[in-house]
């Protein structure tokens, strides 16, 4: 039996699902599909999302062009985004802890952000943060069609690297709490959209 909204938090399936369904099928409409999806949520055992929750996801899916760099990456894409050789071992790890994770979304934009900062960050943890942290910010200004703006995450990035062990625990700590400018917030949400929401896919 599906549980109703609130008792935890939609998984990124559920979220999929609505957003695929809601592209594949754009002639029906919103509430007779949110009806049908809510059914079949409820069949998976999944939180079954509210008829408003739904129809906002079935709008925004149609409305917004997703980027094709924030489908789920596979390796056959290396023929289409090629990755150097010597960032492959590091891009797989990655990969292979992901499908283990329930939920983490290894895409074809954090894989080629893992490609470009392998070879800078030898701490794991760190290197996966600032990864995300990069692939947040790129997703936010490919919606906003607007210049990427990273010097907050890239000068954490620097004080990382050029720092000794103690200091890189700090850095690595406060890094976590690096978010965009307000007025990029304000921005979102004028676009259907909310840093919340694209936060949660990283």
């Amino acid at each position: 039996m599906g549980r109703t909204e609130g008792s935890r938090k939609m998984s990124l399936t559920v979220k999929r699902l609505i957003l695929e369904s809601a592209v594949a099928d754009q002639q029906k409409p919103r509430r007779a599909l949110a009806v049908e999806l809510q059914d079949l949520i409820n069949r998976m055992g999944e939180v079954v999302p509210s008829e408003e929750t739904i129809e906002k996801l079935i709008s925004r899916a149609r409305n917004h062009e997703d980027s094709p760099l924030d489908q789920p990456w596979c390796v056959g894409y290396l023929s289409k985004y090629p990755i150097p050789p010597e960032a492959l071992p590091i891009v797989m790890d990655m990969y292979q802890s992901s499908l283990n994770m329930e939920g983490q979304r290894f895409t074809i934009r954090v894989a080629l952000w893992v490609a470009r900062l392998s070879q800078l960050i030898d701490d794991g943890d760190f290197l996966m943060r600032l990864v995300f942290l990069y692939a947040e910010r790129e997703h936010i200004y490919w919606i906003l069609d607007m210049p990427i703006d990273t010097i907050d995450i890239d000068r954490a990035a620097i004080h990382y690297i050029y720092s000794d062990e103690e200091t890189r625990d700090e850095i690595a700590h406060k890094t976590w709490i690096l978010n965009p400018q307000e007025d990029i917030k304000e921005r979102l949400k004028k676009k259907g959209h909310s840093l919340e929401e694209i936060s949660s896919q990283y």
